[in-house]
């Protein structure tokens, strides 16, 4: 309450309110607002309008905050613990912080004032929000993304920042995390030996990016990785890595090509969509083995759908039911991981995939979440996947204790 009437205070001795309207102010615009807010805190102050234990000082710093710069986003912009940052509506700002969903400290006064903070972010981008844009897509500092909406496309204003960050998580950290058992880790080891290939479905993108990091590190070192991402979004400690930009103007059948030419040991698609996917799944076709991908959906039953909508999109020729087929055989192995509500992620299935049949692809669950009542974060189904034997074959034993359902 006092953050706003000190800026509406200042506003109104300022005199022309579309002096703050500009994505920037010039230094004697700053310098005035400045002494305006000092001027004005103290009246409050000395006016009685400011509560006990209310701190003037950092409310007037506030408000020159929202006045002249981004406002009450700019602390969490700068916090490196910070690793999303969404604000819906201008009186609450949410932070994922350490992996913990947490409420802002400060906020705006004003929708407009969230406006004015979406216009200012977009122009340290270079690109500033053109008059008739509705949705601002911008990359800024420190590869950050941001993702904002405006009237008259939304109600209100909004915005979503993403930051760049690297994940360096082990499936150990996820063992360790209870986000996977240990059987279901030997079991993923197995896998990766084996260059089975996994598809994993998260519920975010930062759930599957985290996961699919945690199996390209637990790779033998020397490894041939091959990966298609525009960011850096987890490092390889091991290997040979040769990274693909996906927006590098090349299209996405040559990339996957262009790297499945190399035959490497890890071919990697950390974000699985369109044609993209079409091209992973061709290149699986034509005998690429140990791909890891991901794809964004709400389950693992979604997500196998969407991919088989989007291959079905991409080669209109193509029966449904042969491309149902298609999926159901390129991937060995589906892991399903969500971010709980608390901000920690948990795997909630590892599931076979065995073809296809007139319902959709089929899936046989190996491992699922349990409840917790008895100890364990996940328990084995009873379901020997049939991959097992194929691993034997080449020379990778899998014990197969590891799947006994447990009583």
């Amino acid at each position: 309450l006092a953050l706003g009437s000190l800026v509406d205070n200042v506003v109104e001795a300022l005199g022309d309110a579309s002096l703050i309207r500009g994505a920037s102010l010039s230094a004697d615009v700053v310098s005035k607002i400045e002494k305006l807010a000092t001027e004005q805190a103290k009246a409050m102050k000395d006016g009685g309008e400011v509560s006990d234990g209310v701190d003037i000082e950092q409310v007037k710093a506030d408000a020159i905050r929202e006045l002249t710069g981004l406002g009450a986003i700019a602390p969490l912009l700068e916090d490196d613990e910070v690793a999303e940052i969404y604000c819906l509506r201008h009186d609450q700002l949410v932070a994922v912080r350490a992996g913990a969903v947490v409420l802002g400290e400060a906020s705006y006064t004003s929708d407009a004032a969230l406006g004015r903070a979406i216009d200012r972010l977009a122009a340290t981008s270079g690109q500033p929000v053109r008059p008739d844009e509705a949705f601002v897509d911008r990359r800024i500092a420190k590869g950050a993304h941001m993702l904002a909406f405006r009237p008259p496309a939304s109600s209100a204003h909004a915005i979503v920042v993403r930051k760049r960050r690297k994940v360096e998580m082990s499936l150990e950290d996820f063992v360790r995390l209870s986000a996977v058992s240990r059987s279901m880790a030997t079991f993923l080891e197995g896998c990766l030996q084996a260059r089975a290939n996994i598809l994993v479905c998260g519920s975010t993108p930062g759930a599957s990016s985290m996961f699919v990091g945690a199996l390209v590190a637990a790779g033998t070192p020397g490894d041939r990785v091959a990966v298609l991402q525009d960011e850096e979004e987890f490092g390889i400690a091991h290997g040979q890595v040769l990274r693909l930009a996906a927006s590098s103007g090349m299209s996405a059948d040559a990339q996957i090509r262009a790297a499945a030419r190399m035959r490497p040991e890890r071919l990697v698609a950390p974000s699985m969509s369109g044609a993209l996917a079409v091209a992973v799944l061709e290149a699986i076709g034509g005998g690429a083995e140990g791909v890891i991908a991901a794809v964004t959906a709400p389950s693992l039953r979604q997500g196998l759908s969407r991919l088989g909508g989007q291959l079905l999109m991409a080669r209109p020729g193509l029966a449904s039911d042969a491309a149902r087929e298609l999926l159901g055989e390129a991937f060995d192995i589906a892991v399903e991981i969500h971010m709980l509500p608390d901000g920690r992620h948990r795997v909630a299935r590892v599931s076979e995939l065995a073809g296809a049949d007139t319902k959709g692809v089929v899936s046989r669950d190996i491992f699922v979440a349990s409840d917790g009542s008895g100890g364990e974060s996940h328990a084995a189904t009873g379901v020997v996947p049939r991959v097992v034997n194929e691993f034997a074959m080449r020379g990778v034993r899998v014990d197969t204790n590891l799947f006994k359902k447990s009583r």
